[in-house]
């Protein structure tokens, strides 16, 4: 999953995927920390969870980095 978002993103790093049942649990300001990946749509597979149809990211910058851009920012 790592290396779709990479070359997609072009982001080198550490980066944190949930599955959506973790998500919908997430408060709202904690949701919009994360982007959506529809990994269906480009037929890829979530390792030990085949069925599933989607899942969310985000970037986690390393110390001493510059901040990463979060799903609120970049609409703004």
């Amino acid at each position: 999953m790592r290396r779709v978002v990479y070359y997609e993103e072009g982001y080198k790093g550490s980066l944190i995927f949930i599955q959506d049942s973790v998500f919908q649990a997430l408060n709202g300001d904690m949701r919009r920390k994360f982007f959506h990946w529809n990994c269906s749509d480009d037929g890829h597979k979530i390792r030990d969870d085949l069925h599933a149809k989607q899942a969310w990211y985000k970037f986690v910058p390393a110390a001493g980095k510059p901040h990463v851009v979060t799903p609120d920012q970049e609409s703004a």
